[in-house]
């Protein structure tokens, strides 16, 4: 647990002092992050990142999938994600698929990682924004 939250600080003060330096999938093995937001919005949700694959949820299905990143981009590639139909909220608040729907969005596409901190990470691209706060 520390380990991962120590190699994401690290990496974070090596991309704030270094353009040169560039993030690798290396960087995101063994981490878990919390989706803080999506496309702007406060959401819920998680990623995890161990043996080249994502896993997670943005709250109703699981996925996975293959990873690799290219420069400051993460690329994540065709995703596995279970078929459960998610009730939606009551008449309040928003539909848990139309939010899983916009997540998948974001990770559809190559992603531009924007290290906020050492433990805050926006991953964006032209369908959206995901704000990631690592996990212990």
């Amino acid at each position: 647990m520390a380990a991962a939250v120590f190699r994401a600080a690290a990496l974070a003060l090596a991309l704030a002092g270094c353009a040169s330096v560039t993030a690798d999938a290396r960087s995101f093995e063994g981490t878990r992050w919390t989706v803080t937001k999506l496309n702007d919005r406060s959401a819920g949700g998680e990623l995890s990142f161990s043996g080249g694959q994502v896993g997670g949820s943005f709250g109703c299905n699981r996925f996975s999938g293959p990873y690799r990143t290219a420069g400051q981009m993460l690329i994540v590639q065709t995703l596995a994600v279970t078929q459960m139909a998610c009730a939606s909220a009551l008449d309040e608040g928003p539909d848990p698929m139309a939010i899983e729907g916009q997540g998948f969005a974001v990770l559809g596409q190559p992603m531009r990682m924007d290290w906020r901190s050492g433990t805050a990470l926006r991953l964006s691209n032209a369908a959206g924004s995901l704000d990631l706060q690592i996990r212990p």
